[in-house]
């Protein structure tokens, strides 16, 4: 039988690679270093805000540096620990920060980590830490989308487009309807989608307050009363908030884009059979629903 978690329908280890667990000295060196301690604690919207470029950079490149360090060790065993993952996901956000003037080396900073990632894609999305990293990277190829792009001479790195292509294959080719349904997989799948249409997701402005919850209820505490109150996914029928956002092109690249049109063509092949059940499982589940929503926007 079919391996299930919490977070949705798992992978046997015949369908994926597993990375193995992370070398202890790797783990010293990324918990050693001073920017864990110091910058890297800071949110993104303070390396953004800080006066001048000159200190966002510096900032960047000693992100970058360490990253080109972890290069040559397995990244994909340093995607699997909790506090590892959560560096490293600080690393490759700090170091694609970098002003215009640096978007090369941000891309040759992308292009190591999907080298490292490379393999382990599919097994990473599913992953409760793993999947944050993969988005962290996804997200990440976008803001280099306009440096050069190729190969570099001595074929040491190949190009960025070649890369997500693989990386769309890893994530696409294995269980893609189950992965739709996946909690984790599901957020990946939704940042390849935009990153393959060369689009961002722009927020259109603040949407009504809303209380923090987990579950379908609501944490704050309230005092029994006869008149019972509404919930719709967890809000307060009057502390919905929708979240409002809007398509940004970044740069299509019609070559990235074939992978979209053959997931709709392969989800519209598999309800297209009398035994593969009805669509609207896949529309009305809560994160393969959002997905293919997505997906559609896109391609529209």
């Amino acid at each position: 039988p079919d391996r299930h978690s919490s977070y949705g329908p798992s992978l046997s280890n015949d369908d994926t690679n597993r990375p193995r667990r992370p070398n202890p000295e790797t783990l010293r060196y990324l918990y050693s270093l001073p920017l864990h301690e110091t910058d890297l604690q800071t949110n993104d919207e303070d390396v953004d805000d800080r006066d001048g470029d000159g200190d966002k950079d510096a900032l960047s490149m000693a992100a970058t540096n360490a990253l080109e360090e972890l290069y040559e060790h397995d990244l994909a065993s340093l995607c699997c620990e909790e506090r590892s993952s959560q560096i490293l996901e600080r690393l490759i956000r700090v170091s694609s920060a970098q002003t215009n003037t640096n978007t090369s080396t941000t891309a040759t900073t992308m292009r190591r980590v999907l080298v490292g990632l490379q393999g382990y894609h599919a097994f990473l999305s599913r992953h409760r830490y793993g999947s944050h990293v993969v988005q962290t990277v996804l997200h990440g190829c976008l803001s280099c989308w306009n440096a050069p792009l190729d190969a570099d001479e001595d074929g040491s790195l190949p190009a960025l487009h070649t890369l997500i292509l693989n990386a769309s294959q890893e994530l696409l080719g294995v269980d893609l309807l189950d992965g739709m349904k996946h909690v984790c997989s599901s957020h990946v799948l939704r940042s390849l989608m935009l990153l393959l249409g060369g689009m961002e997701e722009v927020s259109d402005g603040p949407g009504p307050a809303k209380k923090e919850f987990r579950g379908g209820h609501s944490n704050s505490k309230k005092k029994k009363k006869k008149s019972k109150k509404k919930f719709i996914g967890g809000f307060e029928e009057d502390q919905v908030a929708p979240r409002r956002t809007t398509l940004k092109l970044v740069g299509a690249v019609p070559e990235l884009q074939t992978p979209l049109w053959e997931v709709l063509d392969a989800i519209a092949t598999h309800y297209r059979s009398s035994n593969s059940g009805d669509v609207t499982e896949l529309i009305c589940h809560p994160s393969s629903g959002p997905t293919l929503t997505l997906l559609l926007r896109i391609l529209s």
